[in-house]
């Protein structure tokens, strides 16, 4: 049974958010790193609820017991994956396959990317909503493109007929006629958490 999850007025687009990775490169779970005395994965869920997107779900893998710990059962859904070491488009596949059914499409959300802010989720979610004549919406920041991603439902059946070590982005690429890119303000939509030197400019930034 799931927790109560009171947005201020749900959409219809699910958060998938990643969180299974081995954290290799930063050398410690970066879903548990601090920022702002909020775990970073704490910071997606926040940003997703402020938002007012559909109730989440948090696909765990590698310290998956130690990470559903910081992983508030009143934000989000979690889902894990057994065998995360296939590649993260298992891990969306993982989530994938527990998308609701009354959600029309979802968006590909790594925990790695914890400074997305809810304005940059707003903008996303207004063109998913009210555009209809794409299906991928791609943040993007001074031309180059980030993450999240949000997709129409249609394109949750081609991500799943991927082999697990198949990137996504061999759909999310196919047809650029698909895509609408959304201009945002923040950098860091384009800017993950991959080594300690990231960290240090994201806790940087935050301070500023």
């Amino acid at each position: 049974m799931r927790a109560a999850y009171n947005p201020r007025m749900a959409s219809s687009l699910t958060p998938i958010v990643l969180a299974a990775g081995a954290s290799t490169r930063m050398g410690s779970p970066k879903p548990l790193l601090d920022l702002g005395g909020k775990p970073a994965l704490g910071q997606v869920l926040q940003a997703c609820k402020d938002a007012a997107l559909s109730r989440p779900l948090v696909v765990l893998g590698h310290g998956a017991e130690e990470i559903r710990k910081a992983v508030d059962p009143a934000l989000a859904d979690v889902v894990v994956n057994p065998q995360p070491d296939r590649g993260m488009t298992s891990s969306l596949q993982e989530g994938l396959k527990h998308l609701p059914a009354d959600a029309r499409g979802f968006l590909l959300f790594p925990a790695d990317y914890p400074l997305v802010t809810w304005e940059d989720l707003v903008l996303l979610e207004e063109r998913f909503e009210h555009d209809h004549r794409h299906q991928i919406y791609i943040p993007t920041h001074e031309g180059r493109r980030g993450h999240p991603v949000a997709c129409d439902r249609r394109i949750a059946e081609e991500i799943l007929a991927l082999a697990p070590d198949q990137p996504a982005h061999l759909v999310i690429r196919k047809d650029p006629k698909r895509i609408m890119e959304v201009p945002v303000l923040n950098p860091w939509v384009c800017r993950d958490l991959d080594t300690p030197e990231d960290l240090e400019a994201a806790r940087a930034f935050l301070a500023r």
